[in-house]
């Protein structure tokens, strides 16, 4: 050993654990205290093994060769296997083709290391195995999580459908998205599994809230907190364009243990890298942005320099007009690891009766029309960034 050399633990070290496994160290101290626990959290077997499997292994200990094996598994296995394919599901399997791991975790890896890059960014599905995003961060292929920005109960359970892996939840998305009821939040909570991130925001236009706009929003956060929201979204500027720090901090403390996001009232300051730091002494987790431009595309340098600049001291995701099309080149060009989208498709109203003499809201003649996040154009976006992150391989 050299006294001289100091050695750098590998990043792969800052990656979270996988929960079930925190789960399992807290059962197994309370089993060592004397509790009684039924062990489900990781999928194990709650009792010992089969005597038929425990014979097997009685034989093999006293009569076979116990060392190595060949490296995908020993040959009988694997045929066995492929002839159970054929016999329950029909599908004709190649034994070569059969790998034989300890467990799902190591054949995650094998085919995650033989289908990814380091530096490759994968979408992932939601429902899913929850361990894939720690797998795919320790072998550096960075997993991108979609965020699909809704107003309503259907888009919600769509955008789950489709794939997204956070919703943000809105009212009145017309005018940018305001504080949602609570009515909403509740229905929307207990019909989807993803978390739900809600938009704590008192009214439209500008960001710069009197005191009595500033305790709806306190009161709007705790609100959300009872009706089980994942995180809050907000943010607060001066009437300079700069950002509140000691308002938004109060509002952050306020919203824990829940995650927060700084959303696009960065976009409109006076300084985006300026606010970038403000953001971050904040406290917030998340910061959204198009890199201060109407569509995300026009802000990628931006967008890719505040992903330098933050360094890790807070996420940085992309909006604004994010879609299909442009979705796959934002993640190349910027870095980003989380994009925020809308995807919203025009759907006429079912209105047998329509009365078109008068119209109700600020928008003309759209009593009758509403937009809808659809399943399928959630799932679309994922195939997208996939098959993008596939060209890039070849």
């Amino acid at each position: 050993m050299c006294p001289d050399v100091t050695l750098r633990a590998s990043r792969r070290g800052l990656v979270p654990p996988f929960i079930a496994m925190d789960v399992l160290r807290a059962a197994n101290e309370r089993e060592a205290a004397g509790a009684d626990v039924i062990h489900l959290e990781v999928g194990q077997p709650g009792t010992s093994a089969p005597e038929a499997v425990l014979e097997a292994a009685r034989r093999a200990l006293a009569g076979e060769r116990i060392g190595y094996t060949d490296a995908l598994g020993i040959a009988p296995l694997r045929h066995a296997i492929a002839r159970h394919y054929q016999t329950q599901y029909g599908v004709a399997v190649d034994p070569a083709e059969v790998i034989v791991t300890t467990g799902s975790s190591a054949a995650f890896q094998l085919a995650f290391l033989a289908a990814f890059e380091p530096g490759d960014r994968v979408g992932l599905a939601v429902p899913g195995y929850p361990a894939y995003r720690n797998i795919l961060t320790a072998l550096g292929i960075e997993p991108v999580l979609i965020e699909v920005c809704v107003d309503s109960v259907a888009s919600a359970i769509a955008a789950e459908r489709g794939g997204a892996q956070r919703i943000e939840l809105c009212g009145d998305l017309l005018e940018g998205g305001v504080t949602p009821s609570l009515g909403l939040l509740g229905v929307v909570r207990s019909k989807v599994s993803i978390p739900v991130y809600v938009i704590i925001r008192p009214r439209a236009g500008d960001f710069y809230y009197s005191d009595a706009e500033f305790q709806t929003m306190q009161r709007d956060i705790e609100n959300a907190k009872r009706e089980g929201a994942n995180g809050v979204v907000f943010g607060i500027l001066q009437k300079e364009g700069t950002v509140d720090i000691e308002r938004t901090r109060e509002l952050v403390e306020l919203a824990r243990p829940l995650s927060v996001t700084f959303h696009r009232a960065f976009d409109m300051s006076s300084d985006l890298f300026r606010a970038l730091n403000d953001v971050c002494a904040t406290g917030a987790d998340r910061l959204l942005t198009s890199g201060g431009e109407q569509e995300c595309l026009q802000g990628v340098k931006t967008v890719a320099r505040l992903v330098r600049d933050a360094s890790g001291r807070i996420i940085i995701m992309a909006g604004g007009r994010i879609g299909i099309g442009n979705a796959p080149t934002i993640i190349e060009l910027t870095g980003v690891t989380e994009i925020h989208v809308g995807l919203a498709t025009p759907v006429q109203s079912p209105m047998l009766h329509q009365n078109s003499r008068l119209s109700l809201g600020k928008a003309q003649g759209r009593e009758y029309q509403r937009t809808e996040v659809l399943e399928e154009s959630v799932r679309n976006l994922r195939r997208a960034i996939d098959a993008r992150r596939s060209e890039i391989v070849r």
